[in-house]
């Protein structure tokens, strides 16, 4: 029961990305993915689908195989040196979105959510986070 990231490089990996069907925040389309943070066990997919910068939040997920249970928008601050256990990551979700079919699980959905930011780490390299903390925004029901 662990999150570990995985390259989108297998069909069958291109296949169950699409069966997600994940919009891109960006376009009308679909999203382009080419990473996630999955934990096989719980069926769990953890994906950045892009932003951050100055101006720009990041647009995050968390599914499982029925779709998506949880969209996110947040800022990440971090510092320190780019080496095994050398950078400090910060988080701060401005704004949550729960499927209203899923009201009933948001206390899960929060803590797994916060988990697979954990598991994160910095831009996606665990190895190289010290130390992450997230603050979550009170989540909207949607």
């Amino acid at each position: 029961m662990t999150f570990e990231m995985e390259k989108i490089q297998t069909d069958a990996q291109r296949a169950e990305a699409n069966a997600l069907s994940l919009k891109s925040p960006f376009t009308s389309g679909q999203a382009a993915i080419h990473e996630w943070l999955v934990d096989r066990e719980r069926e769990l997919y953890f994906i950045n689908l892009g932003g951050g910068g100055p101006d720009r939040p990041y647009f995050l997920v968390l599914a499982d195989r029925s779709g998506v249970v949880l969209r996110a928008e947040g800022r990440e601050k971090s510092e320190g040196r780019y080496m095994p256990q050398g950078i400090t990551v910060a988080w701060n979700i401005e704004s949550l979105a729960i499927p209203k079919k899923q009201s009933a699980r948001s206390g899960e959905l929060l803590a797994l959510f916060s988990e697979a930011l954990r598991a994160y780490g910095y831009l996606g390299d665990a190895s190289v986070a010290k130390s992450v903390s997230v603050a979550l925004a009170t989540p909207a029901f949607v």
